[in-house]
């Protein structure tokens, strides 16, 4: 008995074990959704996440935090933290969760879906007789602007190894060619990755539609063949921002056709996903998302611009809609950021358009910033007299003016040279883990503001950085972004006549390219094709000319003419200019002359001194070089060497400037002493020229 007692105990202790193992092994180890369902009405649920790591705190960052992006899977979405979603059906679509950790290290952390409660088989009341049980749903959210039929924003900046979340609405705002409150269908676009990068910066991984969409990735076949009719058609376009959770970079208006968008869309991307789209209806919204992998090799570009470009194309219409959305590539997720416009350009650009700069920062605190205050740093180049403010939030008038209208809530700026100051005085922007908060999204605020550089820019590296102050707290950094101006090149066009023994009768012209308002000493590249005219005659007296019927000699004055038409094309591989007071430059350097063609005329006239006989003449004409035939005579050099020093009056950055030159060219010609023999000299050639450069 006793040993049948022990038995009987250890088999207890194995089981409790092997159940203890069990729920240990069930424990979620990972972040999971939770549901709550109102008690008052079957299709309102609340949602969280429960489970979620603990954050690894980033040093010296503000205290880390998670931002939410939740998809309902009816095609709603949601930026807080615990949403309360209600469906307009029971369906059972999954219920989704992107996690963003703010100030921490490591990656974002997979969530499992949800799938929503299928509570019953059959459709909602109809909206006039509503039950007690069932309330009744709002409009669906979107990304879209007013006005606007198509919109993306994503779930946060892209960081290499964390997946990305973006999203695509579109609606039927009744587009040119349309009938007004028709049904819409049509197809929509979504371009990635772009050829200007040596890598893709994403793989695309899945997309989530709700109405019926079908998807397809690359080009459907009949996108292929571009049709280009005889007309031009207004194409609706957005330049609306996205907020807080986006930078959308500026469209402008285009009179260009769908297919034209749609072919330059191609050219600039590696990649695209199509979804085909019916029965929309008027002012209809709808929602695709779509979940892209960022690769490793975006880490390379950290603070580098990427763009997704949507275009929307009802069928039946040449009018076609287009939405770019601008991206910074972030080394570490951060809801107080700086962007640029562009990472590099060229300064000719950068005079004519400057750079946009945005400033986005956040109140994560747990109540509400009365005084905001960024101190702005920019390059000394930039001119502060330029600056325009494009948008901001919270939206307040200047200070200048409340004075007058009893406001006490404004904004104001402060500028000098490399420092922008930006002020919001007597705000409420609430704080993000505040209880009583209105949303997520009034939390956020941004400057986006435009600035263009003085006359001359100095350095190439355009660096900038902001620092936030939430009322008396202790300054938060941005991010700091750079743009790289490039040395470009200032292509020109440059014709005029050159001087051959002091005739100017002849023409050359060509291109010329140089660095765009170079400083110091540069170098200037030259491609001319330059006619020449090379013209002697001698005289011979009293010389036997013929005989006559008797056979007698007959003797006169012979007298010859020798035109030579010179075809060359002249290439200056080396040039070193300086320009002085921006009105005088000055160059000195060496080219190469190539003859490609040269041409004999001999005009021979003979006059006998015996009566009788007339005057004879005889034109004769012979293609004596030809580069391209192989014709070659050995009076002339094909490759004739030189240098030269000139000057050049007027615009000399973008022209219109004229000029002078004189060139010393080591020729070879035929001379009148020996006609079968060339003699090489070094021969003098006076340019007069007109030169525009763009």
């Amino acid at each position: 008995m006793r040993f049948t007692k022990n038995y009987l105990l250890t088999g207890i202790a194995c089981i409790f074990c092997c159940f203890t193992a069990s729920a240990q092994d069930n424990t979620p180890t990972g972040p999971e959704i939770t549901m709550d369902q109102d008690k008052r009405y079957e299709n309102v649920y609340t949602f969280e996440v429960i489970n979620e790591p603990i954050l690894d705190q980033m040093a010296g960052a503000p205290e880390a935090f998670y931002d939410y992006f939740w998809e309902f899977g009816d095609g709603s979405f949601s930026l807080e933290e615990k949403p309360t979603h209600t469906y307009k059906d029971f369906g059972n679509g999954d219920v989704l969760v992107a996690l963003t950790n703010n100030y921490s290290n490591g990656g974002a952390p997979p969530t499992r879906p949800k799938k929503k409660r299928k509570t019953k088989d059959r459709p909602p009341p109809p909206e006039n007789t509503l039950a007690a049980n069932w309330k009744e749903g709002g409009e669906i959210n979107s990304t879209l602007e007013a006005g606007q039929s198509l919109g993306i924003m994503t779930n946060h900046s892209p960081r290499p190894g964390d997946p990305i979340v973006a999203v695509l609405s579109y609606k039927n705002n009744g587009l040119s060619g349309i009938s007004p409150g028709l049904p819409q269908e049509g197809r929509v676009y979504l371009f990635y990755n772009e050829k200007s990068y040596d890598y893709d910066n994403f793989t695309f991984q899945s997309s989530r539609q709700h109405a019926g969409e079908v998807l397809t990735q690359g080009f459907p076949p009949e996108d292929l063949a571009w049709n280009y009719p005889g007309f031009q058609e207004s194409v609706w376009t957005s330049n609306a921002s996205l907020g807080p959770i986006a930078i959308s970079k500026e469209v402008n208006m285009a009179n260009e056709h769908k297919d034209i968008l749609l072919r330059d869309a191609k050219k600039k991307y590696h990649n695209v996903l199509t979804w085909d789209f019916n029965d929309l209806q008027k002012d209809e919204v709808r929602n695709i998302f779509s979940t892209f992998v960022t690769t490793p090799e975006m880490l390379r570009d950290t603070s580098a611009t990427i763009n997704f470009q949507a275009i929307m194309v009802p069928h039946n219409s040449v009018t076609a809609e287009s939405y770019t959305l601008a991206l910074t590539v972030q080394a570490s997720h951060d809801p107080n950021k700086m962007y640029v416009s562009e990472r590099f350009i060229n300064k000719k650009d950068m005079r004519t358009e400057g750079l946009v700069y945005t400033i986005k920062f956040q109140n994560i605190g747990r109540g509400p910033a009365s005084n905001i205050m960024i101190e702005n740093q920019i390059h000394p180049s930039l001119d502060p007299s330029t600056l325009k403010i494009i948008d901001h939030y919270p939206q307040t008038l200047w200070c200048d003016w409340v004075d007058s209208l009893g406001i006490s809530s404004c904004h104001d700026t402060l500028v000098s040279k490399g420092l922008i100051t930006w002020k919001f005085n007597n705000i409420y922007l609430p704080g993000r883990r505040q209880q009583d908060k209105e949303g997520k999204k009034a939390t956020k605020g941004w400057i986006k503001y435009s600035i263009r550089p003085y006359s001359r820019i100095k350095g190439r590296n355009f660096r900038g950085r902001a620092h936030i102050y939430f009322d008396r707290n202790e300054p938060i950094a941005t991010n700091q972004v750079r743009t790289k101006v490039d040395k470009s090149r200032s292509v020109g066009f440059k014709a005029g006549l050159h001087d051959v023994e002091n005739d100017f009768e002849h023409l050359f012209g060509g291109i010329v390219w140089a660095p765009f308002r170079p400083k110091g000493f540069y170098h200037q590249g030259e491609l001319m094709v330059s006619e020449e005219g090379y013209l002697f005659a001698e005289t011979l007296t009293d010389v036997p000319l013929g005989t006559d019927a008797a056979g007698n000699t007959l003797f006169g004055n012979l007298h010859s003419e020798y035109d030579y038409s010179l075809l060359f094309v002249d290439f200056v591989p080396l040039q070193i200019r300086k320009n002085l007071l921006r009105t005088i430059s000055v160059g000195i350097g060496a080219q190469l002359s190539l003859l490609v063609r040269a041409d004999e005329h001999v005009n021979v006239q003979r006059v006998f001194n015996q009566p009788g006989p007339p005057e004879e003449n005889e034109v004769l004409s012979t293609r004596v070089v030809d580069l391209l035939d192989g014709v070659d005579d050995d009076r002339f050099n094909v490759v004739e060497p030189g240098l030269f020093l000139d000057v050049n009056v007027g615009k000399i950055i973008e022209g219109p400037a004229g000029g002078i030159r004189m060139i010393l060219k080591n020729a070879k010609r035929p001379v009148p002493d020996n006609l079968e023999v060339g003699k090489t000299e070094v021969r003098t050639f006076i340019q007069v020229y007109f030169q525009y450069n763009w």
